[in-house]
């Protein structure tokens, strides 16, 4: 194992923390493994809360540290937090088919590194939020009451308002793809964020990832203001078939924007890469598992692929996108799919 920085972030400690579980597990006999780990733990505060971590994230994926070999590192006397305390490692029931979101002691990883399902972290309470709601691996279609038309990506959590001052539908996390009916008298208003979107009678595809919004016309004519409690609001104003990316921080426009039929095309069940990073293609089929997506080497996160990956297999996908690159893909549980060189 590489050494580490003098104080990596609490994410990077959890993540080495994790490869020594993974490797230890694999090779519970190697002495040398043992001692690097037993190092490791010696080093700072912080690298024991990180296994503390570590261990409660596999333990939440139902592999019980405890039925390892005896050989298995016994743990070491408990210090003081230094992190912010993990999320309790217990299932939450969530509406659909998949039905089970499991929250642990992670959160998704810079540059890849660890892909966390949907429903963990700090995303869980704008789920607890939504009238309506999608999985892992689940999309829904409906229609609402106003006569418009809403398609669910997965992982996607919506709140309605609906009163007779108005209509809003509030997209609190994931992707969807609204056909908004024509209504003078109450207007459906869309909003993701510090964002509101006008688009009465039109066809638009919203996309609402951590700190950015996507918007992709399909057809009609739509407006959108960006309006922050304290700052510079800004408007923008779209045609049919054109798109726009917002920066949620600052409102500004950001490039590139998604061709339309890429930007639509979960809707067929399919995920298109045009000289995509493998990152890229990891973190959006992981949003389709109800796991932990890990991919362990970064720099072979960086290569880039050009394929359409069939999002009803996902497994099979991951696969697909790994094995032209020479790398290896190795589902550990239903809840760990590691991908690493070969």
């Amino acid at each position: 194992m590489a050494p580490t920085d003098p104080d990596p972030a609490p994410d990077l400690l959890w993540e080495q923390a994790l490869t020594f579980l993974m490797e230890m597990r694999e090779a519970p006999q190697d002495a040398a493994l043992r001692q690097a780990w037993k190092r490791w733990m010696a080093e700072a505060p912080q690298h024991r809360e990180a296994w503390a971590r570590a261990e409660l994230t596999w333990l939440a994926m139902g592999q019980a540290i405890r039925e390892l070999p005896p050989a298995w590192p016994p743990p070491l006397p408990p210090v003081r937090s230094t992190l912010p305390p993990p999320l309790p490692a217990r299932p939450i029931r969530a509406q659909g088919r998949r039905g089970l979101l499991l929250a642990t002691g992670g959160g998704a990883l810079a540059a890849g590194a660890l892909l966390a399902a949907p429903g963990l972290g700090g995303a869980l309470w704008q789920r607890l939020q939504a009238d309506l709601r999608t999985s892992a691996g689940e999309t829904r279609a409906l229609q609402l009451p106003d006569g418009s038309r809403l398609e669910l990506d997965t992982a996607t959590a919506v709140a309605l308002e609906f009163s007779a001052a108005g209509r809003r539908l509030r997209l609190l996390q994931g992707q969807a793809f609204i056909a908004v009916a024509r209504a003078v008298a109450r207007p459906l208003l869309l909003r993701c964020g510090v964002v509101e979107v006008s688009a009465p009678g039109a066809a638009i595809n919203l996309r609402f990832l951590g700190d950015r919004l996507e918007i992709a016309l399909e057809d009609g004519q739509a407006r959108a203001r960006y309006a922050p409690a304290a700052g510079i609001a800004r408007d923008f104003a779209l045609e049919a078939r054109q798109s726009l990316t917002l920066s949620l921080a600052d409102g500004a426009p950001l490039a590139p924007h998604a061709p339309l039929a890429r930007a639509l095309a979960w809707r067929h069940h399919r995920l298109v890469a045009e000289d995509t990073p493998l990152r890229a293609v990891l973190a959006e089929l992981g949003r389709y598992l109800p796991g932990l997506l890990w991919l362990r080497d970064r720099a072979l996160g960086e290569a880039r692929v050009s394929d359409a990956y069939d999002l009803r297999d996902i497994p099979a996908a991951i696969r697909q996108a790994v094995a032209p690159l020479g790398g290896r893909v190795r589902e550990v549980s239903p809840y760990l799919v590691m991908v690493g060189s070969a």
